[in-house]
């Protein structure tokens, strides 16, 4: 049982931002876990030292904006997630993405929220946003809020990898506490290496498939699925799983999905198109990515 102690939810206090906000209370409230709201000013002026009085009007500047933004705050958090003991408040100077990830780690947060709205699905495209530079560098799972429905399953996708079942794991428990049922989906990514009917043709560059071995596949997955979870719905999908789990949740009018990522670190977390991201990019409702 996977299950979560302490939220932290980033805002920049824009309409969007209060998607994220309203989810991450309502993960909190059904994991009775502590809510910290956290949002990054930009980096205060550095000194002047031939012109100090320069350097003192900027700092009191600075001070008065953090008391305009620490106000503007908890009146956000008041009206969208409402007043508590389990709210708290923070906030931090710096790149957002460097500053979330490292205040989550300070809280020890195992969960982080931050806003995937606001952009269309060509700018999405385009790598840098702050949810996945959150995404390659959090230690804890991050989710991705995005509108979608209320209701309907949760759709966790596997590769039977040790990080999708850490996923799957946060699926089941996420859809037993939410009433919802649970969507496993594995996907097979051959769809362009099937060949017309016929013998299979020699591209040692790119390997074939005959119909019989997708067929000797998709059982043998449908097997390793219903291992995981016996009573959640099965789907072997031919698609990559980047356009599958996407493709899969608009059709169940899925409510959230779950998705794995490998652990990397360093410089490996910069490579691009992985999974995660591409799910992230194109999903139709919010999205966890959890990393083992």
């Amino acid at each position: 049982m996977h299950t979560f102690t302490k939220v932290l939810c980033a805002t920049d206090l824009s309409a969007a931002a209060d998607v994220a906000l309203k989810q991450a209370a309502t993960v909190a409230g059904l994991y009775q876990a502590k809510l910290v709201v956290f949002h990054a000013l930009p980096s205060a002026l550095a000194s002047t030292p031939l012109f100090p009085q320069d350097s003192l009007a900027a700092n009191e500047g600075f001070v008065a904006l953090e008391r305009r933004v620490l106000e503007a705050l908890h009146a956000r958090v008041a009206a969208v997630a409402g007043r508590g003991a389990h709210v708290e408040v923070v906030l931090g100077t710096g790149s957002p993405h460097a500053e979330i990830v490292r205040t989550a780690e300070n809280a020890k947060a195992d969960l982080i929220v931050v806003g995937g709205e606001g952009a269309p699905n060509v700018a999405r495209a385009v790598l840098g946003a702050v949810a996945e530079r959150v995404i390659r560098y959090a230690h804890a799972p991050v989710w991705v809020a995005r509108t979608g429905p209320d209701v309907g399953p949760v759709v966790a996708g596997t590769d039977f990898s040790a990080a999708s079942n850490a996923a799957v794991d946060i699926a089941v428990e996420y859809a037993r506490r939410a009433g919802a049922k649970v969507t496993l989906c594995h996907a097979l990514s051959v769809e362009k290496l099937v060949p017309p009917p016929g013998p299979a043709v020699e591209q040692p560059a790119f390997p074939t498939w005959t119909v019989e071995d997708v067929v000797r596949l998709r059982g043998a997955a449908t097997q390793k699925l219903s291992a995981l979870v016996p009573d959640a719905e099965l789907v072997v999908a031919d698609e990559r799983p980047g356009a599958a789990l996407p493709a899969l949740a608009s059709k169940r009018l899925a409510r959230l999905i779950c998705v794995g990522t490998a652990g990397h670190t360093g410089l490996a977390r910069i490579l691009l198109g992985s999974v995660a991201e591409e799910v992230v990019r194109h999903a139709p409702c919010p999205v966890i990515v959890t990393r083992r």
